[in-house]
């Protein structure tokens, strides 16, 4: 991304700005939400999203095989932006030595700081302790609410061991839907602060050191339960409904085909 912006709409209050030279999108709030929202703050289909369901079985499964990954090969792994922890303690119930990073001192207190294995700090700051600690390197819907994605990803880069894999999954800014919804597309709002197309996150992660091996849209298994209250929550300004119990325990394959998996490797 260079210097050379733009002001291409606004949307809750706050400004959405676009590169003159790339696709890559951002907005610049005074205050970034995700590193200072309570766990009350949160959205209530975030929150379901990071309580543990039965599709994670099925979606974490399919993480392994994309990954390679399998008990006893003596990988470390590490989960930036982990969340509630789910997919780390997936890994670890199946002995994969895995660890989880998350920046949100609320989404820490709530899930984590219970358990040695989860550390609550910034990429950039594990980067200057642990480098060439990991051998896989996951950020499955985070890098869209960093400020600085390239230090970011170059920070993953530095955690990594030479030939580590790195898994990044986020919202694709031009994707179909995003070009059909415009800005009312449902990735933007406050907790999303970078948007990458496949082309200018693929350079991103080249100039960081990577070399790219696979790219596409992937869907995952979802809840009707959490579909409906992420539907409600994104399309009608944050409004919560109860969800029937029963909703949650049906769960289908879903793709919209606007969010980004790249799988890349750390060059030597």
């Amino acid at each position: 991304m260079s210097d050379r912006t733009r002001l291409i709409f606004r949307k809750g209050g706050e400004p959405f700005y676009q590169c003159l030279d790339c696709s890559f999108r951002f907005q610049v709030p005074a205050v970034n939400a995700n590193l200072m929202a309570t766990h009350d703050d949160f959205d209530k289909a975030y929150i379901q999203y990071l309580e543990e369901t039965p599709e994670d079985t099925i979606n974490f499964t399919d993480l392994l095989k994309r990954l390679h990954l399998c008990a006893g090969d003596g990988v470390r792994v590490l989960d930036v932006g982990c969340g509630s922890g789910k997919f780390v303690k997936f890994l670890r119930a199946r002995s994969i030595e895995a660890y989880g990073l998350e920046p949100s001192p609320a989404l820490y207190r709530e899930y984590l700081s219970h358990f040695p294995y989860f550390l609550n700090t910034t990429v950039e700051e594990l980067a200057e302790t642990w480098p060439g600690a990991f051998d896989v390197l996951t950020a499955l819907d985070v890098v869209e609410h960093v400020e600085r994605p390239r230090d970011f990803i170059m920070s993953c880069s530095r955690l990594l061991k030479p030939h580590g894999v790195f898994l990044v999954s986020t919202p694709d800014v031009k994707s179909i839907p995003a070009k059909l919804f415009a800005r009312r597309w449902h990735f933007y709002h406050k907790w999303h602060l970078s948007y990458f197309s496949r082309p200018v996150l693929e350079s991103t992660l080249t100039s960081a050191g990577f070399l790219v091996h696979e790219a596409g849209h992937c869907g995952r298994r979802r809840s009707l339960g959490y579909t409906l209250q992420y539907a409600v929550n994104y399309l009608s300004s944050g409004t919560s409904i109860s969800v029937p119990a029963v909703l949650n325990r049906i769960a289908l394959p879903i793709n919209t085909f606007d969010v980004l998996y790249v799988q890349a490797e750390k060059k030597a």
